[in-house]
């Protein structure tokens, strides 16, 4: 294998995101931010709201981000195990890159822990 890659955990989970109350003034019109989006892989919707004493209620258009990792592995791990259960562990690899990746899955046990087949 090539040179190992570094290794970027998803770990940016916040409880709420985007919701900012922001006063352009008078003479501003635009706004513009650089956030970082949570690491969730999904598609956010959307749309801001604007107020204005001449024109009153703004609403924009909906529109979508598009939050995603183009390649990552997944563990399925059952809901609770009890001692001595047989279980299966599920490891799925996706590649959403338009070129094939090598990729090793080892499971590390020792056998005071873990029984395998």
């Amino acid at each position: 294998f090539p040179t190992k890659p570094k290794v970027q955990l998803r770990n940016y989970f916040p409880e709420n995101w985007l919701f900012e109350t922001i006063e352009l003034g008078e003479n501003r019109k635009v706004f513009k931010s650089e956030l970082t989006s949570p690491h969730t892989i999904t598609t956010w919707i959307g749309e801001a709201i604007c107020m204005n004493n001449q024109f009153g209620l703004g609403v924009s258009n909906p529109t979508s981000l598009l939050v995603n990792q183009d390649f990552f592995a997944e563990i399925r791990l059952p809901y609770s195990v009890k001692r001595g259960e047989t279980f299966p562990l599920n490891v799925t690899v996706f590649n959403y890159i338009d070129v094939e990746l090598p990729i090793r899955v080892k499971l590390i046990t020792s056998e005071e822990e873990v029984q395998s087949d």
